[in-house]
């Protein structure tokens, strides 16, 4: 079920301006407690009655899971830079007692510890801030560094320090009151990552892109090598011991080094990549996060695990539905990785990773059907990219698109949205040329039937059409107006589109002839916003329509899927046969 391909050579993501790069209950052992319940109505939602809707698939309590401390409280506190908080969850039943979020001062917070005073500090990698929450809840700004801000660390006397990571390459001190600016202490660290002081006074951190662990001074920043031959480490914790313990994002390890003796040895392995922070509580015991399941998990003293929080999507976005090992599979742009799930069941059946500047697919934000292949398209890695389920590989990958917030493909050719450029542009296959085929402010939806092509605006509300019988329009002809935000686009066996409204939290069915626009459904709860400056899409809400006239639906603010299906038994009877290629009105747009 794992699918995580390593490029020969390393790579930091492209990003265009303005865009920003992501970083990375109770349940039985190496289980995970997120697993689909495809039976469960979406009771939120209200549908067509022609149709009738249920949860597909159910995803992690987070929005991913980044940084982890054990708090004064015994409480594990758990930074989530795409839900925009700091979840303190209770390490005994796993409940989540309290968000600490934008209404007290958090963003994207990705690396967080506790001073001697108690107060909070963390890193907000999509703003850049450095902040802190005190005892009393007071919130201060200690610093204004750059985004990407990543790791945080105080030494025993006090001395606070963090990280720049993926969006550039630093070492900085900070004054924990916020008074003095701040020093830099050094560049070119290989992405040094969630870091720790050890019992020797010294700074230990992982670097991301090197594989190695290090010894900073942090007076010089000069660094030594103390455990190289990792693929992907990602933090550095010390136990009660002093013994260094470094999580692999790439292999899921957890590794022990004892700095006196040079001796390792896996303490514990997590069944999938994406593991991203680790944290030791009083007995320690050893808590670990990942990014892309969004899980907390407790090792166990046999080295299994136990889930603490459910885990499954983290961040739904774009949707296709393509046959995947003989089965039809909805495939679910996760930001942090691709998610298959099966039609009928919701079942997960494959689970592709993205490891940032590792893997081959580059943290998918949209999918669309193209024809047995999956296409993406990413503003955080400013990237367009095919991906061939029968390789499990990614065969086509385009960078030099101005921030795409979407792709498609139609009559063969690339059609992607370009945010920064204001624009949706045409690439012929096989070419690098761009033809500009309409000046939109924010293009975000994408549709065709394969002869027609659509383009939604997600500031004005309009819908156009662009192109016609493969031809560029002269001028883009408004088809409909006054929607709320819309962003995933899809045509349905009737010919007309589907239009996810985010404002509106609904499904808006659109007649191309006239222009009529119809609830298809409502009650959704979509739409989650982003910090400022961030597109405001954020986390897209993708639609699909697959050959037997079933919808697909993302739903970002819960991390689901909603099976919109026909009423009747012939719909039933098609989604029991053999998956097909999409045809005209079927599995085009998103």
């Amino acid at each position: 079920m794992k699918a995580v391909s390593m490029r020969a050579a390393r790579w930091t993501s492209t990003l265009a301006a303005g865009a920003l790069l992501l970083a990375a209950c109770g349940g039985g052992d190496e289980e995970t407690t997120g697993e689909s319940q495809a039976a469960l109505s979406h009771t939120s939602a209200s549908v067509d009655s022609d149709y009738r809707i249920r949860t597909l698939t159910t995803g992690a309590d987070l929005h991913a899971t980044n940084g982890i401390v054990v708090g004064p409280d015994g409480n594990l506190y758990v930074a989530s830079v795409l839900s925009r908080a700091i979840a303190v969850v209770n390490p005994r039943s796993g409940r989540i007692i309290d968000m600490i979020g934008t209404e007290r001062g958090v963003d994207s917070p990705d690396d967080l510890i506790f001073g001697p005073d108690g107060s909070l500090y963390w890193t907000s990698f999509l703003t850049g801030e450095v902040g802190r929450l005190s005892p009393d809840g007071v919130k201060t700004t200690v610093a204004q560094l750059a985004p990407g801000v990543n790791a945080i660390a105080m030494s025993p006397d006090g001395r606070l320090f963090a990280t720049i990571v993926f969006l550039g390459d630093a070492l900085y001190e900070l004054d924990p009151e916020g008074v003095d600016a701040p020093r830099l202490v050094g560049t070119g660290y290989a992405g040094l990552n969630s870091m720790k002081f050890g019992p020797d006074g010294q700074l230990y951190g992982p670097r991301w892109f090197a594989g190695d662990v290090v010894r900073v001074n942090v007076d010089t920043g000069t660094f030594t090598t103390v455990l190289d031959g990792l693929q992907v480490p990602a933090a550095v914790k010390f136990n009660s011991q002093g013994i260094l313990h470094v999580v692999d994002q790439y292999t899921g390890e957890i590794i022990a080094l004892d700095l006196d003796t040079g001796q390792t040895h896996v303490v514990a392995v997590a069944d999938e990549a994406g593991a991203d922070n680790l944290a030791f509580d009083a007995n320690d015991t050893i808590y670990i996060t990942n990014a892309h399941d969004g899980w907390v998990r407790k090792v166990l003293p046999s080295g299994r695990m136990r889930s603490l929080t459910r885990e499954g999507l983290v961040a739904p976005g774009g949707v296709a539905v393509v046959p995947y090992q003989g089965r039809q599979t909805v495939f679910v742009a996760d930001a942090l990785s691709m998610k298959g799930f099966s039609t009928l069941t919701g079942r997960l059946t494959a689970s592709i990773h993205s490891v940032i500047g590792v893997s081959a697919l580059a943290s998918p934000i949209t999918a669309s059907a193209d024809g047995d292949r999956v296409l993406t398209s990413s503003w955080f890695a400013n990237v367009v990219q095919t991906w061939d389920p029968a390789q499990e590989a990614v065969v086509e990958s385009h960078a030099d698109f101005s921030t795409p917030l979407n792709a498609i493909r139609y009559q063969g050719d690339l059609i992607v949205a370009e945010l920064t450029a204001n624009r949706v542009v045409r690439r012929e296959a096989g070419t690098t040329d761009k033809e500009v085929l309409a000046a939109i402010p924010v293009p975000t939806g994408l549709a065709t039937d394969g002869e027609d092509l659509w383009a939604a605006d997600w500031v004005t509300g309009s819908v156009y059409l662009i192109a016609e019988d493969g031809q560029a329009l002269a001028a883009p002809e408004v088809v409909a107006q006054g929607l709320s935000f819309p962003e995933g686009m899809a045509v349905d066996e009737d010919g007309d589109l589907l239009v996810v409204e985010t404002g509106l939290n609904q499904v808006t069915r659109i007649d191309v002839e006239t222009g009529e626009k119809s609830v298809l459904a409502s009650g959704l709860n979509i739409g989650m916003a982003g910090p400022s400056g961030m597109p405001p899409t954020y986390i897209f809400n993708g639609i699909a329509v697959d050959d037997c006239g079933v919808i697909y639906v993302s739903v970002d603010t819960d991390n689901s899927v909603v099976k919109i299906a026909p009423r009747g038994r012939g719909a039933l009877r098609c989604s029991f046969g053999r998956p097909g290629h999409p045809g005209k009105g079927h599995g085009h747009g998103h």
